[in-house]
């Protein structure tokens, strides 16, 4: 295995472990965003102590892609609301991107191009 080879295989590795918390709250809600470059975990804590995990999925971004301090949220998130989007500024493209939340509970980045 030459050296080029071997600092991609050490770097993808690196990209598989690299993990971010980053801490929001909105509102009454506390939610904590932990991603790593394959799956995102959205975990949001309401006021009646109530948690609900989505899990963010995207083929475009890796962790370090979107930066996590630039997430906002959207909308107003409720236990039994059906859609909860998320934007977030994509550094690699330049532009905003919306999260969605599918009828299965997961997220979905909308097309980054």
């Amino acid at each position: 295995m030459n050296i080029k080879e071997e600092q991609k295989k050490t770097q993808e590795e690196q990209d598989r472990n690299r993990e971010s918390l980053v801490l929001y709250e909105v509102k009454e809600k506390q939610i904590i965003m932990k991603h790593t470059s394959r799956e995102k975990t959205l975990e949001m804590e309401n006021a009646k102590s109530k948690n609900l995990i989505h899990k963010l999925k995207s083929a475009c971004i890796a962790a370090d892609h979107v930066s996590s301090a630039d997430k906002t949220h959207k909308k107003d998130t409720k236990v039994n609301t059906q859609t909860v989007e998320w934007e977030g500024f994509c550094s690699r493209h330049e532009r905003t991107e919306c999260w969605q939340q599918s009828s299965q509970n997961n997220w979905v980045l909308e097309e980054c191009v």
